[in-house]
């Protein structure tokens, strides 16, 4: 799901980014709410940066224009991909949720896949930012999956549909990307060699 209102979020917490190292890094910020899990809140993102770990969203608008077809699509501003000392809450009990989810499921951010001997793909998930403001004027944020091969190109970019996303590896090296820790669909990442692209196969709760 695209959250709006990261700049008001950002501005009210003006005083307190300059203080705390933890929240001026963050990528994603939590609320505190004890009725709902972390990850399913109102959550905020931040993404600060025009190119993370190799990608830059120049190569993500690439492939993002030679996969819209005639459809006109927004081109990605900024972008983060996400750590995990990069998830931050003011509530103490929520960031120690975060911290025991994370220390739970290893490598939640980015796994590498090989759908083969001879080949590997490297899997992450990040925050990113739209160019064009949403109608009321602010900013466009969500998650989204980025899917880079042993050259660094963006083989897919998929922003889903999910408030949150995470990845997990499975015994057989696949690797399934889900909208919450322990609920919510899965979807397991498919490469079609012969196609030479991937795809998405829904497998449920």
């Amino acid at each position: 799901m695209i959250r709006l209102g990261i700049f008001k979020t950002l501005a009210r917490l003006a005083p307190l980014l300059l203080s705390s190292p933890a929240l001026s890094q963050a990528t994603v910020l939590v609320p505190a709410d004890e009725g709902f899990a972390w990850e399913v809140r109102d959550l905020k993102f931040a993404p600060r940066k025009t190119s993370d770990q190799g990608v830059s969203v120049a190569r993500i608008n690439t492939w993002i224009a030679e996969h819209a077809g005639m459809k006109q699509v927004s081109k990605i501003c900024f972008m983060d991909f996400v750590q995990n000392d990069e998830i931050y809450s003011f509530d103490v009990k929520t960031q120690k949720d975060i911290n025991a989810d994370l220390n739970e499921y290893k490598n939640s951010f980015s796994q590498t896949f090989s759908p083969d001997a001879t080949t590997t793909f490297l899997v992450r998930v990040g925050a990113f930012q739209l160019c064009d403001p949403s109608d009321n004027g602010t900013a466009v944020t969500f998650m989204g999956v980025v899917v880079t091969d042993s050259f660094g190109e963006v083989r897919l970019f998929d922003p889903m549909t999910w408030n949150f996303s995470r990845l997990f590896k499975r015994d057989d090296g696949i690797v399934n990307i889900l909208g919450c820790f322990s609920c919510g669909d899965v979807k397991e990442l498919a490469w079609d060699k012969f196609k030479n692209r991937f795809y998405f196969i829904d497998i449920g709760h």
